[in-house]
């Protein structure tokens, strides 16, 4: 089981390069078989997970600008504010982490619920 510091780790690299638009260094987050959900697709594995960043970093302007995290047993929740070129311009979302190792296994992105 990874500490909350490794586990933050790993996802501010994922942050990180996702604001520098680095697909690489964002692949590289991932496990081998990693599992993403993510607005209704599923991509399975690095090399699916290579492209559906390749194809977010084709589409959209983006920065990740991470505002909460909350440490589970075998992960994180990452909650964070993402602001571009997308329709509506600004969104909360919360990135549903699991770990293996130093590398993210399953990562489940929602939108953030909306306080009452």
């Amino acid at each position: 089981m990874k500490t909350l510091t490794e586990t933050t780790s790993t996802l501010a690299s994922f942050v990180k390069a996702n604001n520098a638009r680095d697909i690489d260094s964002g692949t590289a987050c991932f496990s081998k078989d990693a599992i993403v959900y993510d607005d209704g697709q599923i991509m399975r594995g690095v090399d699916e997970i290579r492209e559906w960043i390749a194809q977010l970093f084709r589409q959209f302007q983006y920065v990740v600008a991470p505002t909460k995290v909350r440490e589970l047993t075998n992960g994180a929740v990452l909650t964070a504010t993402i602001t571009g070129n997308f329709p509506g311009g600004q969104v909360s979302l919360d990135y549903h982490c699991r770990s293996l190792g130093d590398k993210i296994d399953v990562m489940v992105i929602l939108p953030s619920p909306v306080a009452k």
